[in-house]
């Protein structure tokens, strides 16, 4: 049971109105706000978080070992936020 947003197309007859259109003001380009979420990177950079966290937890306790796999996933977690944010914008 997947729910899939996808935003509106002009081929559906939904034109955006001026109050929909914002301009982004670091490059002057105007955008389309965000319609969609990325669930898959989403739920990438909450498995990535809850690893790293118990990863911590076994570093703490004693286990060296654990430190890299945690921060493989600390990694891995930071490039997919980076995705959402490009994402949107």
């Amino acid at each position: 049971m997947f729910l899939q947003v996808t935003p509106a197309s002009a081929s559906d007859g939904v034109h955006p109105t001026g109050d929909e259109i914002r301009l982004n003001k670091q490059d002057g380009v105007a955008s389309m706000p965000m319609t969609s979420v990325r669930w898959a990177s989403v739920a990438t950079v909450a498995g990535c978080a809850l690893l790293a966290l118990v990863c911590l937890v076994a570093v703490l306790r004693g286990r060296t070992w654990a430190a890299l796999p945690g921060l493989l996933a600390t990694a891995i977690g930071f490039r997919e936020v980076r995705v959402l944010q490009r994402h949107g914008h």
